[in-house]
């Protein structure tokens, strides 16, 4: 992170202390103080204004809720800020990488492919391997969109607006896909 110049250590302990006793007026001031700095910060380690804008939303959360955990004797204010924010951005590369290799995942039909089939269907290792293999098949009867559909709600965790997103679908049509997957791999489970 690029060297920031630190702003008034005084001020900014009055302010944290004043947030810490729930004043929301020391909280504003607080923030157009310091919320230029921080987005500096913020927007250098996630590169998207967005992301950025999100970090220094949830960076001021956790500061209004913990303004009572800053301790003066242990460092500079602004640098407890900064640290705070630092973890938000973290976090925030944390899920957008997993939200990355989720779509990567899903970019081809895995289903398609024997040694990525494989390895989905071991995942699944509460399933005896009776229950493995027909489970395979009933999948690989499905329709392409309801098994892509299913594997992406069930087995890779997206949520039904990152499937409208993905497959550029309406939301009635994914939660169709999907339900009728499920039925139609229940019946087949059940044969």
């Amino acid at each position: 992170m690029e060297k920031q110049q630190m702003l008034e250590e005084e001020p900014l302990i009055r302010l944290l202390s004043a947030c810490a006793e729930g004043r929301q007026e020391a909280f504003k001031e607080l923030y157009d103080l310091a919320s230029p700095k921080l987005l500096t910060s913020a927007l250098y380690l996630l590169k998207e204004r967005g992301l950025a804008e999100e970090a220094l939303q949830e960076t001021f959360v956790h500061i209004w809720y913990k303004a009572s955990d800053y301790v003066a004797d242990k460092g500079h204010p602004f640098a407890w800020m900064v640290t705070i924010l630092r973890n938000r951005c973290l976090d925030i590369l944390r899920r957008e990488s997993r939200h990355q290799n989720k779509i990567r995942a899903v970019e081809t039909d895995p289903l398609q492919t024997p040694d990525i089939n494989d390895s989905v269907v071991e995942d699944w290792n509460s399933l005896d391997p009776f229950e493995l293999r027909l489970l395979q098949e009933c999948l690989q009867q499905l329709q392409k969109e309801q098994r892509k559909s299913l594997l992406m709600a069930y087995y890779y965790g997206f949520s039904h607006s990152e499937m409208v997103e993905k497959l550029q679908r309406p939301l009635g049509t994914v939660k169709s896909w999907i339900r009728r997957a499920m039925q139609s791999v229940r019946e087949c489970m059940q044969k």
